[in-house]
């Protein structure tokens, strides 16, 4: 099963679906100059092989297999250089294209900008021998606010005023900053809450709260930055006017 390609030049190996093989999703011997791109990789016993093949280049691919994603015993590029552009991971992964997908992937995404940029290249837990994935993708982890709302008038907090007329929104007295990461199938692992750039409080389990009693009086922006365990990465933030 899967696709094999033995001492192939300059091929595109593009759009595929390749899943539930019993040996390699994808398989090439002595084989160069060939791009393997925008591939579903999946729940095969091995993700991809590449035996003594050199030049070739690979990227946005998503592998999830289970003995291993990669092996690579010649010198192959597993990345484009940063790019803007929807990448395989579509609405859940960031604007750019760069490597690829892999599912054990836990490198981290310290600008969140989708792609892993602490703890690379990915090498397949060192099956890829040389190089590997510098821009490997990452999942957004998606913010939600669960206290303040947007645009509401928030009273000592204890109750609010949905005010849609609200350029942002107004509170009065302290108030405890609440959010909850919304589309993550993995641990968090750190969420830091900032206030105008200033880091003011982490924490690395629920419920991810910032008490904010400080005295204040003016325009600030909240901030909140979160990691799961696998790197992937998320931020968000609320223009705010406090009193009090």
């Amino acid at each position: 099963g899967g696709i094999s390609i033995n001492g192939g030049q300059n091929n595109y190996i593009s759009a595929n679906s390749i899943e539930e093989n019993t040996e390699y999703g994808i398989y090439a011997y002595e084989s160069g100059s060939n791009t393997i791109k925008n591939n579903t990789i999946i729940q095969n016993d091995r993700g991809i092989r590449l035996a003594w093949c050199y030049d070739n280049t690979i990227y946005n691919n998503y592998f999830n297999n289970s003995d291993w994603n990669a092996f690579d015993n010649g010198e192959n590029k597993w990345n484009i250089s940063k790019t803007p552009g929807r990448n395989i991971l579509k609405d859940d992964g960031g604007g750019y294209l760069g490597g690829n997908y892999w599912h054990d992937d836990t490198s981290s995404d310290s600008d969140f900008d989708g792609l892993g940029n602490i703890g690379v290249p990915y090498d397949s837990g060192g099956l890829i021998t040389t190089g590997g994935d510098y821009l490997p993708l990452k999942r957004k982890v998606i913010i939600n606010w669960d206290w303040p709302i947007a645009k509401a008038l928030i009273f000592w907090d204890l109750f609010s005023l949905p005010l849609p007329i609200l350029k942002q929104t107004v509170i009065l007295g302290p108030i405890s900053v609440q959010i909850q990461p919304i589309n993550n199938t993995h641990k968090i692992n750190q969420v830091v809450f900032l206030l105008d750039g200033e880091q003011m409080h982490v924490c690395d389990q629920p419920p991810f709260v910032w008490k904010w009693d400080q005295i204040s009086f003016g325009k600030h922006v909240i901030k909140v930055n979160i990691w799961d365990v696998m790197g992937n990465a998320g931020t968000s933030q609320m223009k705010v006017l406090k009193f009090f």
